[in-house]
């Protein structure tokens, strides 16, 4: 009978099933001479510190000369003999219980020393004996609890985590095979085997190139800006757990929570690995929470052409979606999120054991616009009128209005379009003050089309919106709101600006700003039909008497 070295080596570098284990020290006898029997081994498992529970199943054992002590010879143990014939033979246990003990001794071990260097078939086979096991009220040879030093006798463990983890973040139940022969202390590291997600949001200025002074910005990003009412994309990259294959279903789901935001009906798309299934996954959208649940109960349900499941430990699934940002949206750096966490199965011998991932977060900023109307007061009545530009001194705050509030105007705010063209965004007609709510990054014109009576207009003003946030981070954040000329001359005010068109308030997301209106001696520079026609008729008839005086003067200075 073979001693089976083959199966030891390959056994100690698979580690089975996303396993390692590392041998703090060996007490074998290179030369053999070492009189001293063999230690037994300790076992110590850390991943889940205090909290784990291993059962332990010893399906191989050994024993060594007494003489040669580095020398080994393997058994089966009679207690899963049965177990492990049947499912080399590919056999019922009823079936291998007709088998004489030797025959199955032999079958089992050639089995083992045939396998070559492949940890999948290794899994399966393990895999297999686990859920033979679990079928049977065999009780583990020995449990060991997480973080403890656990003496084992020689031989091949089976180490099965029957941690609950029903629930738990970011952990997943697993199997080990471990080797203690001729080793003092085994460290194992269990691999969590867990799935992983990452979200983003699709950032897009929707203005010429360079009209912002900068490049102008497309791509996938953890923080974006955007106009209420903007359809915005999102996308979720999830992964699987790398030992799916040990699963006979494999539950998956994407659950987003979002704030302030509508999911836009049939935008859904998942792809595996780069292929469409999204006819597989069943989507809910509730309004009221605003969740978005895009789940499916089996994800090994989905076979190619050959019957194979699609899905490898190495897949990707991505999730895009559409999203509507609302009316309720908070301006500001407090943001409107999205936040995504994905739900797993964790045990591949418990289906409805459940697991979840770490969420991620985006953010979507938007910004306001306050316009608050105050009367201007010339120096002197005789004071020309000039191109008025609002000046707002450093001290004063948001709250703070330096003049006296004017009713009556309407403002209409436009914004340039990736055409050049400037569009409508809203139009305003209400008290002193005017809040442009829900815009982002681009370039505006602010224009008085409605004036108080007794009041000439204002002048119109053309700025640029401009922010700075975290484009990639865990946490995004707005760190700058400012505003431009179309010169990208900085025209809010700041420590080193002590003067200009703007304050800023980044926590509310608002830039404003005070537009000033005068009375006074300044004709309107347009007028009516009739107007124009009045001034020409008597521009004419001032004229013609003029002439007709000059030379009735004329004729009077001959007649003497």
């Amino acid at each position: 009978m073979k001693n089976l070295k083959k199966l030891i080596s390959l056994l100690l570098v698979v580690m089975l099933l996303f396993s390692t284990a590392v041998l703090s020290s060996a007490d074998e006898d290179p030369n053999g001479t070492n009189e001293d029997s063999l230690p037994t081994g300790e076992i110590t498992i850390n991943d889940k510190g205090e909290d784990g529970v291993y059962n332990g199943y010893k399906l191989i054992n050994s024993t060594n000369s007494e003489e040669y002590l580095t020398r080994y010879a393997y058994t089966v143990n009679e207690k899963y003999i049965d177990i492990l014939y049947s499912v080399t033979q590919s056999v019922t246990v009823e079936q291998a219980q007709s088998v004489e003990t030797a025959v199955k001794h032999e079958s089992v071990l050639v089995y083992l020393e045939r396998f070559e260097h492949d940890s999948s078939d290794i899994r399966v086979f393990i895999d297999k004996v686990y859920r033979a096991i679990q079928k049977t009220d065999l009780m583990p040879d020995k449990v060991f609890v997480g973080g403890e030093k656990t003496t084992a006798e020689q031989g091949y463990w089976l180490l099965a985590d029957v941690t609950d983890l029903n629930s738990a973040e970011n952990s997943a139940n697993s199997l080990v095979m471990v080797d203690t022969i001729g080793v003092k202390e085994i460290e194992v590291k269990v691999k969590k085997g867990v799935p992983t997600v990452f979200k983003k949001v699709f950032e897009t200025d929707d203005c010429p190139d360079g009209a912002l002074g900068t490049e102008k910005t497309h791509g996938w990003q953890d923080a974006a800006d955007h106009d209420i009412g903007d359809t915005i994309s999102f996308k979720d990259e999830g992964t699987v757990s790398d030992i799916i294959t040990s699963f006979e279903e494999y539950y998956y789901a994407f659950h987003n929570t979002m704030e302030n935001l509508t999911y836009t009906d049939g935008s859904v798309k998942v792809t595996i690995d780069g292929n469409d299934y999204t006819s597989y996954f069943t989507v809910v959208w509730n309004p009221d929470t605003k969740k978005l649940d895009v789940y499916i109960d089996d994800l090994l349900s989905i076979r190619d052409d050959n019957g194979k499941p699609v899905v490898t430990p190495d897949s990707v699934i991505v999730l895009e979606y559409d999203a509507v940002l609302d009316d309720s949206a908070v301006t500001g750096s407090n943001g409107n999120s999205s936040i995504v966490v994905i739900e797993y199965s964790n045990n591949p011998y418990d289906s409805d054991s459940r697991g979840f991932t770490a969420e991620d977060r985006v953010v979507v900023f938007t910004y306001q616009i306050i316009i608050n109307k105050i009367i201007g007061n010339k120096e002197t009545p005789d004071t020309p009128e000039t191109p008025d530009t609002p000046i707002i001194p450093m001290q004063k705050t948001a709250g703070a209005v330096p003049g006296v509030p004017l009713k009556g105007a309407e403002f209409t705010l436009y914004k340039l379009n990736d055409k050049g063209e400037y569009v409508q965004v809203s139009k305003l007609m209400t008290g002193s003050q005017f809040v442009f709510k829900g815009i982002d990054r681009g370039v505006y014109k602010l224009s008085e089309t409605r004036v108080p009576d007794g009041f000439n207009k204002a002048d119109d003003i053309e700025f640029i919106v401009n922010a700075e946030y975290d484009v990639e981070s865990d946490t995004p954040a707005l760190r700058e709101l400012f505003a431009t000329d179309p010169g990208f001359r900085n025209i809010t005010a700041s420590p080193d600006n002590k003067t200009s068109i703007f304050l800023s308030d980044i926590n509310s997301g608002s830039l404003i700003t005070y537009v000033k209106n005068y009375s006074g001696t300044k004709m309107p520079s347009a007028g009516g039909t009739g107007t124009v026609l009045i001034y020409v008729i008597g521009g004419i008839l001032f004229v013609g008497a003029t002439i007709l005086l000059v030379k009735k003067l004329r004729k009077k200075t001959e007649a003497k």
